[in-house]
C-alpha cells in the first residue's frame, strides 16, 4: 500500500512467519537490534515531517504575485 510505513509492514511478514531482511543496508529485522534500528528509522522519519509540515501549516497565507528578476535586491 502506498504509504504504509515499514514497521506494521514487517510485523505482517512476521506474523505470517516471514523474516524482513535488507540486503544492501545489512539489516536484519528478525534480530532484536534490526527490530530497534527500524523503530528508530520511523521515529526519524516522522520528526522530519513534522519540521517539515509544522512551519508551512504555521505560515500566513500569501496575497498576489511575487514576481523576481534572479537578481539579489539592493
Amino acid at each position: 500500500m502506498p504509504g504504509e510505513h515499514a514497521i506494521p509492514i514487517a510485523e505482517r511478514l512476521e506474523e505470517k512467519g516471514v523474516g524482513l531482511r535488507s540486503i544492501l543496508e545489512q539489516i536484519d529485522a528478525t534480530s532484536v537490534a534490526g527490530r530497534l534500528f527500524f523503530h528508530m528509522m520511523e521515529a526519524l522519519t516522522e520528526f522530519e515531517g513534522g519540521l517539515i509540515l509544522h512551519p508551512t501549516q504555521k505560515a500566513p497565507p500569501r496575497r498576489g504575485f511575487l514576481f523576481t528578476t534572479g537578481k539579489a535586491r539592493r
